[in-house]
């Protein structure tokens, strides 16, 4: 997602509705002169777009390379279809691959009719940059020239005064390096009727070395005013602190919220991993005073409806004397986030008060702004029978991402139940800045409708009903008119009635789900355990993605998000992508996958098998360390983790797949295989970050063969079935004899450590842990909980005193007090965590993000204290296991959710 310029995708408004933009006239055989002059389209002379079956035609760049269809076609660039690019209406010219599709600028005039602000022009060189004069003839026969200079093809950087229309992951038939078409925008002289333009004379012909400049387009229109300030402050993404997370419960509805320090947050669609909000945050306004809502109230927050997945926010201004209330779900029939916004004046509450929303779109996971700017969305307002509906969008669906050829255009457009009582565009952090108007004057005072390339918000005033409350719906959609119509449909419904079937969906799945005791429980489980059950429930299911079943998220947050830039190009130069926690991991898949089972959603569990096995598994047999919603290769996926290829066969038995026999032999035999040829020790363990004989990893090995084995015998491999066991056997002892030290520094008794670099774990060897820590540690010093895997896996028993020691030696060394009660840390001298002071590695500053310096501190993290929780209940020791419940509970945020990490005061 980082890098350059926007991709817009089709302007097709609902019935009734027109922009306030006039449309381009393309230049085709309509616009021709009584056939004094050629069309471009009459004049194209060369083949730079073919489809993959028959690229034979192509040749763009005089090898015999080109566009391919497909890839263009993503990003709307379509025969006959037409776009919308920095507030400017482009129709592609109505042509099929393969045939000729643009002209070699050779000095050639063509033919274009019409008048208005801009001449636009789409391109690209090859073998270099080209620049040239155009020259535009108007009807009174007086011209204006401007020089542009186009990129070649290969360039992820647009030229000077240009940006990126489109791109492709590579040209047919078979590069495999990103090409881009470009744009740019020639100002044409106010009231003046163009009758053609002639293009720059650079070459009639291409050949390998030959530099050629390649005219597809050329179109008038007149775009908006553009708002002041491009392309506005450095965007970011959000925090990962979610007070709520929620979708609806089925899978016609793509599209996910969460709501962060009160207000709407990460939001997604019409994938988990494609981030589209920033923040959408209410501002009230009264005499002398603007209020933003995470800057200047207080707030509560609750789940009505007994599902976890609505969210009510309370959000309180003292000094003020009011109270503003949110509800948040999303529409089950509709890609929209549908909120009911109640203002609640107080006793001493001022007369003239009023409701603004400011939208800070993040369009396909980025925002632009700042001196990269890279991934700039654009913004619009439309108008509606209901009046004026702010629009944002961004074609730039390519990024850094390469593999995620499933990413669309997309749009965001906001309406309320009544119509809108002022809407502006403008660029974030600048005078145009809604925000910055309210604060410093009370109003809204732009009147320019566009902000084109770079980091935009649009603000809006609601107008409140007579019960002082609104409706309101952010629609999105792969083009305006489906964003525009949900946003009205989706406001246009009554919220109560859309909030009965959003909660009807989730109710309707937990009636499938095992009651919190389990089957034939019929002892009562307290309030508190039981909500916090059937939000878990819910948040597993809500974690699944929508257009490839079977793919769950980690998390629906990305931890320090408010530090990640979202709008600086990656080092390739393309747009930046920020999958983080919602991509797909197995070891993480594994562990979501025990909670189905748990809960007995078996169906999904089965899916998420075969997802893993049918979409992620390498041809090698292994699994990546973790891979886009499609399966394919993130750019952050890094080496193979050993129990990320043993986790999913271990979990093709839990779901009862042994008897799947094309399964087994196509996916199941030949990551066990890996794992025999390969094991017990290659590539990190689950912290990631060291090498060496893990317990955690080896006893995952060891049941994932374990249940590789007994599958086996259930096809009737036996060569296989005792191969595994075998292998299993083998690696159990190794267990025991490379991650078991008897003379460390913790104990006298033998007790397991982290990781043995050295396969002797008596060895006396030292390395250093990575996150901004430069100290050596002693291996034998250093320790996590990690071998509890052994015992929930079957693998030793809870009271075998290696366990018992190991915990003792824990309980002294990573156990953390918190006002919680007792947290666990990864491993002593952890650095993965929020910056605090005193610590070992050289971060400066409490609170500073780990993600800002890749160092910090670590701290306790809930989730072990589940793990702990696990062996608790194995032990018999009920105290102990409420405990960690407790602790977990106590951690939560917002509405329950549990964090990966928790301050130790």
């Amino acid at each position: 997602m980082r890098g350059a310029g926007a991709r817009w995708r089709t302007l097709a408004l609902v019935a009734g509705m027109s922009t306030m933009l006039p449309l381009g006239i393309i230049a085709g055989p309509a616009a021709a002169s009584a056939g004094s002059l050629p069309t471009l389209q009459q004049a194209f002379d060369n083949v730079g777009i073919t489809a993959a079956s028959d690229a034979s035609a192509g040749n763009y760049d005089g090898i015999g390379d080109s566009f391919p269809a497909a890839g263009l076609a993503a990003d709307a660039l379509a025969p006959g279809r037409s776009l919308l690019h920095d507030g400017q209406s482009i129709t592609w010219p109505d042509v099929a691959p393969g045939s000729p599709d643009n002209v070699l600028a050779n000095g050639q005039t063509v033919a274009v009719s019409g008048a208005g602000a801009v001449l636009g022009v789409v391109g690209a060189s090859a073998y270099g940059s080209t620049t040239g004069t155009f020259t535009v003839g108007y009807a009174d026969g007086s011209t204006l020239t401007a020089t542009v200079t186009l990129a070649d093809w290969i360039d992820t950087s647009p030229a000077a005064g240009t940006d990126i229309l489109a791109t492709t992951a590579g040209w047919n038939p078979a590069g495999t390096t990103p090409v881009s078409l470009f744009y740019a925008a020639i100002p044409l002289t106010a009231g003046q009727q163009v009758v053609s333009v002639t293009l720059p004379s650079i070459g009639s012909s291409v050949g390998k070395n030959v530099s050629s400049m390649h005219i597809f387009s050329l179109s008038i229109g007149s775009p908006g005013q553009q708002a002041a300030g491009a392309p506005g402050a450095a965007s970011y993404y959000d925090e990962a602190r979610k007070d709520c997370v929620g979708t609806a419960a089925n899978n016609g509805s793509r599209v996910w919220y969460t709501v962060a320090d009160g207000t709407l947050s990460d939001t997604y669609a019409p994938t988990i991993d494609n981030t589209d909000v920033k923040s959408l945050d209410p501002i009230v306004t009264g005499p002398g005073f603007a209020a933003l809502q995470p800057r200047d109230m207080t707030y509560t927050v609750s789940s009505p409806g007994g599902t976890g997945m609505a969210c009510e926010v309370t959000a309180t201004d003292a000094a003020h004397h009011f109270q503003l209330v949110t509800d948040y779900i999303t529409d089950p029939s509709a890609e929209a986030v549908v909120m009911r916004l109640r203002l609640v004046p107080l006793a001493g509450a001022p007369s003239g008060l009023s409701v603004y929303l400011r939208f800070n779109p993040l369009l396909n996971g980025h925002g632009g702004g700042g001196s990269g700017n890279a991934g700039g969305e654009s913004a619009t307002i439309v108008t509606t029978p209901r009046g004026p509906v702010p629009l944002s969008y961004s074609t730039n669906s390519f990024t850094e991402a390469v593999n995620r050829s499933y990413a669309t255009p997309i749009y965001a457009a906001l309406a309320a139940s009544s119509p809108l009582r002022a809407v502006e565009t403008g660029f974030a952090g600048t005078a145009s800045d809604g925000l910055t108007e309210l604060d410093s004057a009370g109003t809204l005072t732009s009147t320019a409708p566009d902000a084109s390339n770079g980091n935009v918000v649009q603000t809006v005033q609601l107008g409140l009903g007579a019960d002082r409350s609104a409706t309101v719906a952010l629609g999105f959609g792969s083009t305006s008119r489906q964003a525009v119509g949900t946003a009205l449909a989706a406001s246009a419904t009554p919220f109560a009635a859309t909030y009965a079937a959003y909660q009807a969906g989730w109710h309707g799945y937990d009636a499938r789900l095992l009651p919190p005791g389990g089957a034939g429980q019929h002892a009562p489980v307290p309030a508190r355990e039981s909500a916090a059950y059937w939000l878990s429930a819910n948040v597993l299911k809500a974690s699944e993605d929508k257009t490839f079943p079977g793919a769950t998220a980690a998390s629906l947050s990305s931890p320090w998000g408010q530090a990640v830039p979202a709008g600086q190009p990656a080092s390739d130069g393309l747009a930046p992508y920020f999958g983080s926690y919602r991509e797909v991991f197995p070891r993480d898949a594994y562990e979501t996958f025990t909670g189905f089972l748990t809960d007995g959603d078996l169906a999904t569990a089965r899916q998420m098998v075969r997802y893993l096995f049918g979409d992620m598994q390498l041809s090698s047999g292994a699994f990546p360390r973790n891979g886009l919603l499609n399966g394919k290769a993130a750019p952050d996926t890094g080496g193979l983790q050993l129990d990320e290829t043993a986790d999913p066969i271990l979990m093709a038995w839990q779901a009862g797949l042994a008897g799947d026999s094309a399964l087994y032999k196509d996916h199941i035999r030949p990551a066990a295989d890996f794992l025999v040829a390969n094991g017990p020790a290659d590539g990190v363990e689950r912290w990631e970050e060291q090498t060496g004989f893990s317990p955690s990893t080896m006893a995952d090995e060891v049941a994932g063969l374990v249940a590789a084995a007994a599958i086996a015998q259930v096809q009737r491999d036996t060569a296989s079935q005792r191969l595994f066991l075998a292998t299993a056997d083998n690696f159990r002892r190794l267990i025991l004899t490379t991650t078991v030290t008897g003379n460390g520094p913790l104990s006298s008794q033998p007790y397991f450590i982290r990781v043995d670099k050295t396969g002797n774990p008596d060895a006396a060897y030292s390395y250093t842990l990575g996150n901004g820590d430069p100290t050596s540690y002693d291996q034998r010093a250093v320790v996590d909980q990690g071998f509890l895997e052994l015992v929930r896996l079957g693998e030793l028993p809870g009271s075998d005193p290696l366990i018992t020691n190991s915990l003792a030696v824990t309980g002294k060394t990573i156990s953390a007090p918190t006002p919680s009660g007792t947290g666990i840390l990864r491993y002593n001298g952890d650095g993965y965590g929020d910056c605090e002071q005193p610590v070992f590695s050289d971060c400066q500053v409490t609170g500073q993000p780990w993600a800002t310096a890749d160092q910090g501190t670590g701290h306790p993290w809930p989730v072990l204290s589940g793990e702990n929780g696990e062996y608790q209940i194995l032990a018999g020791n009920s105290a102990a296991l409420g405990a960690d419940l407790d602790f977990m509970l106590d951690s939560a945020s917002g509405v329950g959710l549990v964090p990966e990490q928790v301050w130790n005061y």
